[in-house]
């Protein structure tokens, strides 16, 4: 065998290692349960979802010189199906406050859009969050099972939230069903 011929072997053993790290093969279970509440630091982004990550890493950069805030995830909020047109989808991407007290979330609010996502009765799947690579399996995955879920027990029109749990390595898919949509159309409205 050539040195070419096992530098491909090898190259392509470890591409294959790597997407199955990533997730390749994990399956995503849908079940129903109860998710939140959550007291949550975002921006809000209109465009792209694929571009909302840079408005999240913008987020998270601010949030991180908040010394007196503890995050471990963060989270998009997707308001709108793919077939609304690419440049007219609503998001609000940001962390999630694992340390909420009414002081904190007075003293962020004056400085960050701050709301609470409420308990809801929630479609809910994870996927294991292993690289930024996982995000792009996961999607692949998860969403055709989910929208057939949904279309099936569950068609009315819900924002989706994801949320990616940076400590226990998994990313959380959650349609809340339970919550009126107005409630989540006024946190894309707020304003500062």
């Amino acid at each position: 065998m050539s040195k070419f011929s096992i530098t491909s072997l090898l190259f392509l053993l470890c591409a294959f290692a790597f997407f199955v790290y990533s997730g390749l093969f994990a399956e995503a279970e849908i079940t129903e349960d109860e998710l939140g509440p959550f007291w949550v630091i975002y921006e809000t982004y209109q465009g792209s979802y694929a571009d909302a990550s840079t408005v999240l890493k913008y987020v998270e950069g601010s949030i991180f010189m908040e010394k007196a805030v503890k995050s471990s995830r963060s989270f998009g909020l997707f308001f709108d199906r793919p077939s609304v047109l690419e440049a007219k989808r609503r998001s609000a991407v940001g962390v999630i406050i694992d340390n909420p007290t009414p002081e904190l979330i007075n003293y962020l609010s004056a400085r960050y859009k701050v709301a609470r996502l409420p308990r809801a009765k929630s479609v809910i799947t994870t996927f294991p969050y292993k690289n930024a690579f996982s995000l792009f399996i996961g999607n692949i995955k998860v969403y055709p099972k989910l929208g057939h879920y949904l279309a099936k027990h569950h068609p009315e029109n819900k924002p989706i939230l994801e949320i990616y749990d940076h400590k226990n390595k998994l990313i959380i898919y959650s349609v809340p069903f339970s919550v009126d949509l107005s409630v989540y159309q006024a946190i894309y409205n707020k304003h500062r």
